[in-house]
C-alpha cells in the first residue's frame, strides 16, 4: 500500500494528487475501523495451501500493478525527450 501511494504521488499532480491520496487514506482508515469494530469479518484460512494461493495471488497483482505504473511513468519521461 505504501508503494501504491508513492506511485500515485509520482504520477498525479496538484488537486488530483490530493484528492486521490485523501481517498486512499480514507479507504485504509475505514478498513482498519471495520476490522477493529467487527473482528469476526476477518476469516482464518482453512488450509496452508489456500493461504499461500491467496498470498501469491495478492503479490502477483501488486507486482503487475507496480510494473504497469512504472512503465507509464517511464513512457511519460521518454516522451519529453
Amino acid at each position: 500500500m505504501i508503494i501504491n501511494a508513492s506511485i500515485i504521488a509520482l504520477l498525479l499532480v496538484g488537486l488530483q494528487r490530493k484528492i486521490i491520496l485523501s481517498l486512499f487514506a480514507l479507504v485504509i482508515g475505514i478498513l482498519m475501523v471495520m476490522e477493529y469494530k467487527r473482528p469476526s469479518i476477518v476469516v482464518s484460512y482453512d488450509s496452508q495451501l489456500i493461504r499461500y494461493i491467496d498470498l501469491s495471488l495478492g503479490l502477483y497483482i501488486c507486482l503487475f500493478s507496480i510494473t504497469v505504473l512504472i512503465a507509464v511513468l517511464i513512457d511519460s519521461y521518454m516522451k519529453e525527450f
